[in-house]
C-alpha cells in the first residue's frame, strides 16, 4: 500500500425515492462515510432530484452519479447540472459519465451505436466546459462557436469518472477521466481492471472498486438478495436471455460473501492489491 488512506463510499440503486436517498446520505455522513452515489437509468425516478436534495441536507460527504450519459443528456446540460450542484455544495459534487443502459436506450429508439467513441465524445465536451476551454479546440468540434462557454463563475474542480466494464471502455476512462467507477468481482478482478485501465493519463487517477454486498446469516438468503443486480449485469453485458439460477453455478457466485466474516476477507483481498478506493 503507498500509505493513502481507504476512500469508502455506498451506492443506492437507481431509482431510489429521494426521500431515502436523502435519510441515507444523513445516515452515511454520519457514520463516517465520505461518498454516496446513485444511478440514473432512464424510465425510473430521476437521480439527479436526490442527489440535488442529499448534497442540501449534508456538509461533509460527497454526493455522486453514477453514472450521467451524454445520449439522453447532452454534454452542455451535464456540465450545466455540474455548475449548479457545485454551487449548492461547495464543490462536494462527482460526476460519473457512461454510455448509458443499452437496453433503457433501445427502449426509447435511441443511437446505441460507438458506446466507447460517445462517451469519449460527451467526457471531453464536459471537461473542456468546466474548465473553461473551448469546445471547439477539440478533434472532430470545428463547428463550436468560440463563445460556446458556460456563464458564470468559475465552477470548482471536478474530477470525471467514467462507468466501465469492458476493456475498450477501461482503456478510455485510463486515457481520457480522472478515474473509473469499475465492477470488482471477485477480488482478483481487480488486476485485469487495472491491465485494461493502462497507466492512466491522471496523475491522481482513482480506480473506484465497486463491489456488491450482501450480508445475512443465511447464505442462500444473502445471494437471493443479490440476484436481481446479478441477472441484469449478466443480461446486459454477456447478452444471456435468461439468467435465472445463473447464480447458484457460476464460479462468480463465490464474489457474494454472505457472512460478515467472508466479507471482511474478501476486502481485505482488495485492498492488499493497492486499492484505496471502495464503493459498496
Amino acid at each position: 500500500m503507498s500509505g493513502e488512506p481507504l476512500t469508502f463510499s455506498v451506492r443506492l440503486p437507481s431509482g431510489t425515492p429521494s426521500s431515502e436517498f436523502v435519510a441515507a446520505a444523513t445516515a452515511a455522513e454520519s457514520v463516517g462515510f465520505d461518498q454516496i452515489w446513485t444511478g440514473n437509468d432512464q424510465f425510473k425516478r430521476s437521480g439527479i432530484v436526490p442527489v440535488t436534495l442529499a448534497l442540501a441536507a449534508t456538509s461533509r460527504i460527497r454526493v455522486g452519479s453514477s453514472v450521467l450519459n451524454p445520449v439522453t443528456l447532452h454534454p452542455i446540460e451535464i456540465a450545466s447540472l455540474v455548475a449548479g450542484l457545485q454551487d449548492v455544495s461547495g464543490g462536494r459534487y462527482l460526476l460519473g459519465l457512461g454510455a448509458g443502459s443499452e437496453v433503457y436506450l433501445r427502449w426509447a429508439a435511441l443511437d446505441l451505436a460507438s458506446p466507447v467513441a460517445r462517451t469519449r465524445r460527451g467526457l471531453r465536451i464536459v471537461k473542456a466546459l468546466l474548465e473553461d476551454r473551448p469546445v471547439a479546440d477539440l478533434p472532430g468540434e470545428e463547428g463550436w462557436s468560440e463563445q460556446a462557454r458556460l456563464i458564470g463563475p468559475p465552477v470548482p474542480a471536478t474530477p470525471v469518472y467514467v462507468g466501465a466494464m469492458g476493456p475498450k471502455m477501461l482503456a478510455m476512462a485510463g486515457r481520457e477521466a480522472d478515474g473509473v467507477l469499475a465492477l470488482c468481482l471477485p477480488p482478483s478482478h481487480v488486476e485485469w481492471v487495472r491491465e485494461q485501465v493502462g497507466t492512466p493519463r491522471a496523475s491522481a487517477f482513482d480506480l473506484a472498486c465497486c463491489i456488491w454486498v450482501s450480508i445475512d446469516d443465511d447464505a442462500d438468503a444473502a445471494r437471493e438478495r443479490l440476484r436481481p443486480n446479478v441477472d441484469a449485469h449478466r443480461l446486459e453485458v454477456f447478452g444471456v436471455s435468461s439468467c435465472r439460477g445463473c447464480i447458484r453455478h457460476s464460479p462468480r457466485a463465490t464474489a457474494l460473501p454472505p457472512r460478515r466474516s467472508k466479507c471482511r476477507r474478501r476486502l481485505a483481498a482488495i485492498v492488499a492489491q493497492a486499492v484505496r478506493y471502495h464503493r459498496i
